[in-house]
């Protein structure tokens, strides 16, 4: 299920008794939320307030509910997962977990997978590659999959310092020191655009194996 908005929240059909009024409610919270993230992630890079309104907007205004039904009760291919490996795409993804089935999330630190641990009322953040682009690498894009567990489970997930789509993204002078620039600027919405087309399974067609080979090396400088 996916509700995205440009503004306002939008129109919910309420099948399920109350699901409107959640929804609208966790709307109004996520986008200050998001605002507020935003505010913390200038200030640890040592930008001014509302540095990144130039080129990202707080809240990305879209909320995806991500259900993983239960594995024992969908018959599933030996070694599948619930959610691949991947590295997300943009800036900050919010991630809140199923309370009561929270478990499942990894990370990939030195070649090893790690499960995040569980928090009581906790949320996770994870950096996506454009924003390690943008911090040119200080900020590393974690690589993390979903695992299959014991029963279902649901988990909400949105976005922060989401880029615009028009904004050429380079890297931030703060973020250079004396470290040389890794990466080449980049338009915000041709670079999502082509790493949604990368979960095609017609991807690789017609590209050689340096252009695939230097693919992979710039998704490993994401990485933690």
């Amino acid at each position: 299920i996916a509700l995205a908005t440009a503004g306002a929240v939008p129109p919910v059909t309420d099948g399920v008794e109350g699901f409107a009024d959640a929804v609208e409610e966790y709307f109004a919270g996520v986008r200050g939320f998001c605002e507020q993230v935003e505010r913390v992630a200038e200030a640890a890079l040592g930008l001014p307030p509302l540095a990144f309104n130039g080129v990202a907007r707080g809240f990305s205004g879209g909320v995806r509910l991500a259900f993983y039904p239960d594995p024992e009760k969908r018959p599933r291919q030996q070694g599948q997962q619930r959610y691949g490996a991947h590295v997300d795409s943009g800036g900050i993804t919010v991630l809140s977990r199923d309370a009561v089935n929270p478990t499942g999330l990894e990370i990939l630190v030195d070649d090893e997978w790690l499960p995040v641990p569980p928090l009581a009322d906790s949320i996770v953040l994870n950096v996506g590659a454009l924003l390690s682009r943008y911090t040119n690498g200080r900020w590393k894009a974690a690589q993390h999959r979903v695992v299959n567990g014991g029963g279902q489970r649901l988990s909400i997930v949105t976005g922060c310092v989401s880029f615009r789509s028009d904004a050429v993204v380079g890297v931030l002078p703060e973020c250079v020191d004396e470290s040389e620039t890794k990466f080449e600027p980049v338009l915000a919405g041709e670079y999502i655009s082509e790493r949604a087309a990368m979960h095609r399974l017609d991807y690789t067609e017609g590209k050689t194996e340096e252009e695939l080979e230097q693919l992979s090396a710039e998704i490993r400088a994401y990485q933690v």
